[in-house]
């Protein structure tokens, strides 16, 4: 019933109390006027309910409305955070120093910051290193984007061979992570050049395409430390005394 229709029923039902001497609206008097009060009152409720429930179909239809943004928020958001810390614990590259006959393993992370982040971890091997990574630095340090791994090539055949045996069994590595020797110079750029993996990667893919027999990848080299390709293994060697290049270097496999 429109507002106008109770006004009028009010009107109606006062009128009619007045006419046989009643207080207006008086539950106490003739039957006609408590039958127009009932009306009256029940109209008003129903008046009441309508708008109440007007309301809270406006309310319901405003969260219906907000739900499907919050979600995208929420999605959003929890991408973001999660991407920030992936991103924060995901090794790039991986570089073995010699440092006064020690091997120290440095970390360089994938980060969108300009700065060079990274880790360095004094151990015997890689496999120990990322260990000692984990445990002191970074809980939650992941392979699964490695894609250069770089040893000074002073600490020798035995640590090489070491760490591609763990790389070749770590299978959250790619299996096609670059590989090579290096000289100290090339090693510590890494540290101040965010560039420095994209600059030795286009070195060694050049250097490979003119040399079929070249290993440039961690399973190439584990094959090849194996003695299939005649006891000998041609290795990428980066240095950077006047500026960066890339030569062969052959070391003798197993047989």
């Amino acid at each position: 019933m429109q507002l106008h229709d109770i006004l009028l029923l009010r009107t109606s039902a006062s009128l009619h109390s007045v006419s046989v001497g009643a207080k207006p609206l008086s539950t106490g008097q003739c039957a006609p006027c408590r039958r127009l009060y009932q009306m009256y009152a029940v109209k008003v409720y129903e008046a009441y309910i309508t708008t109440r429930l007007k309301e809270k179909r406006i309310i319901m239809n405003k969260k219906l409305f907000l739900l499907p943004i919050m979600a995208i928020v929420l999605i959003l958001g929890g991408c973001s955070n999660s991407n920030r810390i992936d991103t924060s614990s995901l090794v790039q590259t991986i570089t073995a120093e010699n440092k006064s006959g020690k091997a120290v393993y440095n970390f360089y992370l994938l980060e969108n910051s300009e700065d060079v982040q990274g880790v360095s971890v004094e151990a015997d091997s890689l496999e120990k290193a990322v260990i000692s990574a984990k445990k002191a630095y970074i809980p939650a340090l992941t392979l699964s984007k490695l894609e250069l791994y770089l040893i000074d090539s002073n600490l020798g055949e035995k640590t090489l061979k070491t760490d591609i045996d763990y790389i070749s069994k770590e299978t959250a590595i790619s299996p096609l992570t670059y590989t090579a020797l290096s000289d100290t110079k090339t090693l510590q750029l890494f540290s101040k050049d965010k560039n420095a993996l994209k600059k030795v990667k286009e070195h060694i893919v050049l250097l490979k395409n003119n040399n079929n027999n070249l290993s440039v990848t961690s399973l190439s080299i584990f094959n090849n430390f194996k003695g299939k390709n005649n006891g000998y293994l041609s290795i990428c060697y980066i240095s950077s005394d006047k500026e960066l290049k890339a030569d062969i270097v052959k070391t003798v496999t197993e047989k």
